[in-house]
């Protein structure tokens, strides 16, 4: 692949990430996944979304810090790091593409409820769901770097305010990244000839963090719930195609 093919896929696809998790809290690494798994090694394209989404995830923690509930996050951190793990040393012995597939058709199907179907009083979810949230996310991060969707949802139903839902969302992020880079560069897989394009990568999605937050400030609760529940159908649907056309 063109080296200039390359650079262009990661600038674009990071500003692109960063207006978008500016914007929904999450969504970061899928945008990036999508467009890198195509132009180079998706070992090495997972190793550059996972410093470059490390960042911004970081970027934003640190804006949002005061609303962070931290005592509410360490178990489902936990759970989500004991499964992650889990689904990488199983990942030979799983058929990857069924479960793929119904992950996908879960995360449109979510989408569907909390837009047409769910009640707009708001309840807690329990600590089993919670725990059910984590560990399923967990997996889903392990065996296909898309963990956001399910736990984007959780923390939304078990938040009072925006800002908490940001917080506690960016800080899984940041302590899952954190295991998942130092993995990566413990095995090998992220190597220094991917520092220039991780800089220039960081670069571009704190630009565009910059126009994420022009957006977001325009953006009222209801509409951003809104956006929230099709950016999951819009992730399921992007699971989907992106695995039929790597069957093709």
């Amino acid at each position: 692949m063109n080296s200039l093919v390359i650079w262009l896929a990661v600038i674009l696809s990071s500003m692109a990430a960063g207006v978008i998790q500016s914007v929904t809290g999450f969504g970061a690494a899928v945008v990036m996944m999508v467009v890198l798994g195509y132009v180079m090694e998706i070992s090495q394209a997972a190793s550059l979304v996972t410093f470059i989404s490390l960042f911004l995830a970081g970027a934003i923690l640190f804006q949002v810090r005061k609303s962070l509930e931290l005592r509410r996050m360490l178990l489902p951190i936990a759970v989500f790091l004991l499964f992650s793990t889990t689904s990488i040393l199983l990942t030979d012995y799983i058929d990857l593409r069924a479960l793929n597939l119904a992950f996908a058709i879960l995360l449109i199907l979510l989408s569907v409820f909390y837009l047409f179907f769910k009640r707009k009083r708001k309840h807690r979810p329990s600590k089993l769901t919670g725990l059910a949230c984590s560990a399923l996310s967990g997996v889903c991060a392990g065996l296909f770097s898309m963990g956001g969707p399910t736990m984007a949802l959780y923390f939304l139903e078990d938040t009072d305010n925006r800002a908490s839902y940001v917080a506690n969302l960016q800080f899984l992020f940041v302590v899952t990244g954190a295991v998942n880079f130092m993995t990566r560069t413990f095995t090998g897989l992220f190597t220094a000839d991917m520092i220039p394009l991780c800089a220039v990568g960081t670069a571009a999605i704190l630009v565009g963090r910059v126009f994420g937050r022009m957006a977001e400030k325009r953006i009222s609760k209801g509409v951003a719930e809104k956006i929230i529940y099709i950016s999951v159908g819009v992730s399921g649907i992007i699971c989907i195609v992106t695995e039929l056309l790597s069957h093709r």
